[in-house]
């Protein structure tokens, strides 16, 4: 279940430790609990910082603004759409020479 990412699952099948005694066995699921919700927490985070990255590569970091990488992925999912969904695109393209 953790090469899976069913971490919830895992938890929830996990045996939980009634005695009083703690053995070996106790400790290696301790140890496994513990390991699980240190992999789930690797996981948002890894998926925090794929949408920041996806983010960034769309956008201008000085403005803010769309990017060149932008237009690309918006026209292309447009152009895909010409006949089922939209009739007709337009397209206005403005290119100011010498800006920085």
């Amino acid at each position: 279940m953790l090469a899976e990412h069913d971490f919830d699952t895992f938890k929830a099948l996990s045996p939980k430790t009634s005695s009083f005694i703690v053995d070996e066995v106790d400790l290696i699921n301790i140890a496994t609990l513990n390991l699980a919700e240190r992999m789930q927490n690797l996981e948002l985070e890894v998926d925090e910082y794929t949408c920041e990255l996806e983010r960034l590569a769309m956008l201008d970091t000085l403005t803010g603004l769309p990017n060149k990488a932008m237009l690309n992925h918006e026209l292309q999912k447009t152009i895909a759409c010409v006949g089922r969904i939209h009739d007709k695109i337009a397209l206005m393209f403005l290119d100011l020479d010498e800006f920085k």
